[in-house]
């Protein structure tokens, strides 16, 4: 089979990974889907846009600064400079038509935190200490949330008979951890499912590469993964509140909700415990057992969990 068209993936994400952090509850990751041909176009329009509401072109759009500017005033070095409330909306506002107008493809993967804690068995107040290996496992969600990614994309070539690339937000130390994620969705030995070993085939054949670009790069289809995974995570934790209303939020997400809709009645963006266990039952498994032994071999201590 002869493969012509070519697609990237860009991902970003929003919420915390870690499971030993517990004042979050969810951890979103998304996924914008474009072809190569029209890639530029969606740029130079999303840049039009930012132009057109004196937003700088050459820094990258920030939706945690836009929508609530407290968080920016916080900052030492604030990023963005707030525009005006009525701009603000405006902008949301373009936006959303945008949006709803320009042909991209959404995959979002949302992960509820508890969920994965109880697949692990993991005791309350858990803080994976000991090896350094068993100190990364506390980023499981994340390794969970690409693979589901990155196997859905696969897929999805298969389907427009395409060759696809993979370009990521760069968080440094977790850049390993989603290259490590790449190459195992590539092993079929890692799924059990038939669907998924398809799918793993069609990321060893079909994805040809994952690279990471930083804030710096200012790209502008990774600015909107960005306003997905944000508008998202604020849906899911119930926080699209009066303020960020004002500034356009609102409106935005009910834009960004049909989009990941797709046409489809629900909208399914949380993971079920089910599919997390078929997308990565083998890290479920090695997690488990490496918790166990490590509350076995504490269990004399007052607080075996916290060693």
């Amino acid at each position: 089979m002869e493969l012509h068209k070519r697609f990237t993936l860009y991902v970003d994400e929003s919420g915390v990974a870690n499971l030993a952090e517990t004042q979050t509850k969810f951890f979103v990751l998304a996924g914008i889907v474009v072809e190569e041909s029209t890639d530029h176009d969606l740029s130079a329009y999303f840049n039009y846009i930012k132009r057109r509401y004196s937003l700088p072109e050459h820094e990258s759009f920030h939706a945690v600064s836009f929508f609530d500017p407290r968080i920016n005033k916080r900052r030492t070095n604030p990023t963005v400079v707030p525009i005006p409330l009525q701009s603000a909306k405006g902008f949301s506002s373009s936006i959303s038509e945008f949006i709803e107008n320009t042909p991209f493809e959404v995959m979002v993967i949302a992960i509820k935190k508890s969920d994965v804690g109880k697949l692990l068995k993991m005791p309350r107040g858990y803080g994976f200490k000991g090896t350094s290996s068993h100190k990364k496992d506390k980023d499981v969600i994340y390794e969970i949330a690409a693979r589901k990614l990155f196997l859905q994309f696969a897929s999805l070539l298969k389907r427009k008979k395409a060759y696809g690339a993979i370009v990521a937000e760069s968080r440094r130390k977790s850049d390993s951890l989603l290259i490590d994620t790449f190459l195992d969705c590539q092993e079929e030995t890692n799924f059990s499912s038939e669907s998924n070993k398809r799918a793993s085939r069609n990321v060893r054949e079909q994805v040809v590469s994952i690279c990471f670009k930083n804030k710096k790069a200012v790209d502008a289809t990774l600015q909107i993964a960005d306003l997905f995974s944000y508008a998202t995570y604020q849906h899911l934790c119930k926080k699209i509140t009066p303020e960020k209303k004002k500034r356009g939020l609102g409106i935005l997400w009910k834009t960004c909700s049909q989009k990941i809709r797709s046409g489809r009645a629900d909208l399914n963006i949380l993971i079920s415990p089910r599919i997390i266990k078929g997308v990565a039952s083998d890290r479920i498994n090695k997690i488990t057992s490496n918790i166990q032994e490590r509350l076995n071999a504490n269990s004399d201590l007052v607080n075996p969990t916290r060693r």
